[in-house]
């Protein structure tokens, strides 16, 4: 990813504009998962939140420190709104020539017709839940995802907790570099 611009807007910007230089390789889902998981680690103990990787894959292609700030973004979301005793779980798994990415959480969830809204600019869901944050994460998720020639999903368990999902194409296949540079 880029080095010439690391603020938000800005880098939400360059995504939304085609003009990020992302790098796809190959990545083991599991080791690139578990590392940003042990920079949670801390911070979720302290809330008395546990953390799970669930499931496995196979290599996916995409930008490594793109896929970093996709998954800190999410788990950013996910303790923000995880009361204590709760749990946040990684999913790994494979789905026709793709790999899934989800996280879930033990929160309060998404509000029905939310489920798009989330990823647009400024949104910060229901002003009554706000916790903090800009409101461009999910937004900055969701055009890193695609700028990598994924696709990001949003949506609530049975009971209501969110989850959020991510859709990259697996390493080894024909592909064409996703270089999105005008």
């Amino acid at each position: 990813m880029t080095r010439r611009c690391r603020r938000a807007p800005c880098l939400l910007t360059l995504a939304e504009s085609g003009g990020l230089r992302l790098t796809p390789e190959p990545l083991d889902p599991q080791d690139l998962v578990r590392g940003v998981l042990e920079g949670y680690a801390g911070q979720a103990a302290a809330k008395g939140v546990a953390l799970q990787v669930l499931g496995s894959a196979p290599p996916l292609l995409a930008d490594r420190e793109a896929l970093k700030r996709v998954l800190h973004n999410l788990l950013d979301n996910a303790l923000r709104y995880t009361p204590p005793g709760g749990r946040v779980e990684v999913s790994l798994e494979t789905q026709g020539g793709e790999v899934r990415l989800a996280v879930r959480d033990t929160g309060p969830g998404l509000k029905p017709g939310e489920e798009e809204r989330v990823f647009q600019r400024f949104c910060r869901g229901d002003p009554a839940r706000s916790r903090g944050g800009s409101g461009l994460g999910l937004a900055i998720a969701k055009s890193l995802v695609e700028a990598m020639g994924g696709r990001v999903r949003a949506g609530n368990h049975p009971e209501g907790r969110a989850w959020f999902a991510l859709w990259l194409p697996q390493a080894g296949g024909v592909y064409a570099p996703f270089t999105t540079e005008a």
